[in-house]
């Protein structure tokens, strides 16, 4: 389905390539994070079947290994080699999606996301003026949703936030983010190219709290070199990623028990 009355076209794609050699490799023997099976089925199962049965994504492909398919259920959706790199995997999907007019990129470790949760994302980032959207979540909103479930939060001057793991934006703003990302991507573990790259006075208001959205969009709009926003989200799950034992067990908990309601 197009977006309504637009003719534009949403493609969807799940980043499946991280090998499970973290904190997620005690649990598991996949060699995959997303593999790692969670109430009975791999964590990226919940991600594939939430964007299939979005209302506004078109197409779905996943960015992984050709052993998924002896392990997921993926009727109707693609599936393309992972790249070396997370931002290799990005590429992948924007070369296998050259026709769509937005894309919708989405980790595989969120197995909370749902359908609802993907549209009301792309409804609101459709309703304000950019090309690239981040969704970030309240820690109010979080700690409400999901009581016990530790987060990592980052204190601005508007309140605490924590980052979805998804992220939306027409293709020509994509693109040209690409790039900029990349060097990112490549600093991650140079602290001194990362404060190059993102600007010191940025981190310093991080550090002392007196950051605030609008000024964070600013740096999202430098560094990418698009239109960046950053959407509130109302729906904790887009921001609830699986990254160690401790919060497998809290989101199997969850899945667990509302299968039996």
């Amino acid at each position: 389905m197009m977006l309504a009355g637009s003719g534009r076209t949403v493609a969807g794609v799940i980043l499946a390539g991280a090998a499970n050699d973290g904190e997620l490799a005690g649990c598991s023997d996949e060699p995959y994070e997303a593999l790692v099976r969670l109430a009975g089925k791999p964590m990226v199962q919940y991600v594939v079947d939430a964007v299939r049965e979005s209302c506004r994504v078109d197409s779905a492909l996943v960015v992984g290994f050709p052993e998924f398919r002896d392990h997921l259920s993926l009727d109707g959706v693609d599936l393309a080699p992972a790249g070396q790199s997370f931002i290799d995997s990005i590429t992948v999907g924007l070369e296998m999606n050259s026709e769509a007019d937005y894309l919708l990129f989405v980790t595989s470790d969120v197995p909370l996301i749902s359908a609802h949760v993907i549209d009301e994302f792309i409804d609101m980032c459709l309703q304000v003026d950019g090309e690239f959207f981040v969704p970030i979540v309240q820690r109010e909103t979080s700690e409400a949703q999901f009581p016990g479930i530790e987060r990592t939060y980052a204190r601005l001057r508007d309140g605490s936030f924590t980052l979805g793991n998804c992220f939306f934006g027409s293709r020509p703003a994509i693109e040209r983010t690409l790039p900029r990302l990349r060097v990112l991507y490549e600093a991650r573990k140079n602290p001194v190219r990362i404060a190059a790259s993102v600007g010191i006075g940025f981190l310093i208001r991080l550090v002392t709290g007196t950051c605030t959205v609008e000024y964070a969009e600013r740096v999202l709009r430098r560094i990418t070199g698009t239109t960046g926003r950053a959407v509130i989200c109302s729906q904790a799950e887009i921001a609830l990623d699986v990254d160690d034992a401790e919060q497998l067990r809290g989101v199997e908990d969850l899945v667990l028990r509302e299968t039996m309601e």
